[in-house]
C-alpha cells in the first residue's frame, strides 16, 4: 500500500512529517509534488539531456521562478 501526497513543495513534505505517526503501518509515503502537473501536460519536462543531468530543479526554477524559488529552492 502506498500514499502519495501531491501538496506541492514544501507542504507536502511538512504535511508528511507532522502526521508520519498515521502511517506506521504503510511501507511507502511518497511527496510526488509536480508529477500531476507533468502528467496533466500543465508543467512541460525538462529536455531529458537536463534531467540526465540532475538538473531539472534548476529547469523548474527558470520557468517558473517566482512559484519555485518561493517553494523553497
Amino acid at each position: 500500500m502506498f500514499l502519495w501526497v501531491a501538496l506541492g513543495l514544501p507542504k507536502q513534505e511538512k504535511w508528511i512529517f507532522e502526521h508520519r505517526e498515521k502511517f506506521e503501518m504503510l511501507p511507502v509515503v511518497i511527496g510526488v509534488g509536480a508529477a500531476f502537473k507533468f502528467l496533466s501536460g500543465k508543467v512541460k519536462r525538462a529536455p531529458k539531456w537536463v534531467g540526465d543531468l540532475g538538473f531539472e530543479w534548476l529547469w523548474r526554477l527558470f520557468q517558473e521562478p517566482k512559484t519555485t524559488w518561493k517553494k523553497g529552492f
